[in-house]
């Protein structure tokens, strides 16, 4: 008998031993290995959020989609589209974003001529990256044609400024009240994790990645540990706003990790910025607008220098094509503009950039109002949704057709 218990303590030993070593080598490999939400070339993931559940797959340049030819093909009319994670086609799959349905809709509509549309979005991107993708992706590839995706409101307020991240004082109130936050977001990893436990990916993620050819990435746990680091920082003022502008349901999807920490942040150190546009004042506008100018001139001359026309195109954001996705993000504890779903400043901002350095611009935001209800844009991440995505497919392609000679 004792000599049964000392085999069966020696096997737990080792047991337990080999797991703290494998477990010790995950956490420094992971060291070494690219965050969640970021995907390097040739990569395969699938990514999924409350909303929705979507597969990524990146060619050899880190971007999704087919891998483009160098040099072009002859008889191939190429376009290159450039812009954030709405032209990357964050919440859906490939065959559902619009790059790939403006690609399929071109070759129907010309059966002697092949259009080959390449995917440059880079999620979390700001026109100022735009600029840079062109600077370095135009010598390349050679495009035709050059779509830059500008989102409305959104890549104004970029240029306006982004949100102050430093940390604040908090005062003894305060800090009980982020403790609080901090436990409701460490509870929630805990169920989590005991949900998982006996997922390999959950006790060896690094590891993982190497030997899976396709990595699922639940995004809910790194949405946490951002808001963690988030509710670090507030201060006295963060903190009522958090209590007194922000609904429960949305409190909940916030440290829950079911919505982009991102807009955390933003609803409390900035809750005008989606409507800043309908707001800023005459000095901050013209100031922004001149930056704009002047980063589009500097677009267009590197078009000019690699032969590509550049052409702009209105991405409609949720707020201003129905009044739900105001109420939706009030409750996410951002101002409330009313009519903002009427507005035509945020257009019109796209269309003062394109008058003034002198480059096409396709408008979307009157079709997304005529056809959208609250279906196009997914609720809370507020990105499209297949059908907003096919929408703008079809909006675009019959634009673009009917300003070319093909």
């Amino acid at each position: 008998m004792k000599n049964l218990f000392l085999k069966s303590t020696k096997i737990i030993v080792i047991v337990f031993s080999t797991l703290l070593i494998v477990k010790t080598a995950d956490t420094i490999l992971g060291l070494f290995l690219k965050k969640d939400t970021v995907l390097s070339s040739e990569s395969d993931a699938i990514y999924k959020a409350p909303e929705f559940t979507f597969s990524v797959r990146t060619n050899s340049m880190g971007f999704r989609g087919p891998e483009p030819y160098i040099p072009k093909k002859e008889g191939v009319t190429r376009i290159a589209i450039i812009g954030d994670s709405f032209v990357y086609g964050w919440g859906v799959d490939y065959q559902d974003t619009w790059v790939y349905h403006l690609e399929r809709k071109l070759n129907e509509s010309y059966t002697g001529r092949k259009f080959e549309v390449i995917n440059l979005g880079i999620p979390g991107a700001s026109p100022y990256t735009y600029r840079e993708t062109v600077a370095k992706y135009l010598p390349m590839l050679k495009p035709d044609y050059v779509f830059i995706a500008l989102v409305e409101g959104n890549d104004f307020t970029q240029v306006v400024g982004d949100v102050d991240r430093s940390a604040k004082s908090a005062s003894l109130d305060s800090q009980t009240i982020k403790s609080e936050l901090f436990k409701v977001i460490h509870d929630n990893d805990a169920f989590l994790l005991t949900e998982n436990f006996a997922k390999i990916q959950t006790l060896f993620p690094n590891l993982y990645k190497l030997t899976s050819s396709k990595v699922v990435h639940d995004v809910r746990k790194s949405f946490r540990h951002t808001v963690l680091d988030y509710v670090k920082l507030m201060g006295n003022e963060d903190v009522e706003r958090f209590q007194n502008n922000i609904s429960d349901e949305s409190k909940n999807l916030y440290l829950y990790g079911n919505i982009n920490p991102d807009l955390f942040i933003y609803a409390l150190r900035m809750p005008d910025y989606f409507t800043k546009i309908l707001t800023v004042d005459d000095t901050e506008r013209r100031e922004t607008m001149h930056n704009l100018y002047d980063l589009f001139d500097s677009i267009k001359q590197i078009g000019l220098e690699n032969g590509s026309k550049i052409v702009l195109i209105d991405i409609p954001y949720g707020i201003f094509v129905d009044k739900k996705h105001c109420q939706t993000y009030q409750s996410l504890g951002f101002n409330y503009m009313e009519n903002a779903w009427e507005a035509d400043t945020p257009l019109e901002v796209i269309l003062d950039i394109a008058k003034e350095a002198k480059i096409g611009v396709l408008v979307n935001l009157q079709e997304f109002r005529d056809k959208c209800t609250d279906d196009c844009f997914w609720q809370y991440d507020d990105h499209m949704t297949p059908k907003g995505n096919e929408i703008l497919a079809e909006n675009v392609a019959t634009q673009f057709l009917s300003i070319t000679s093909y």
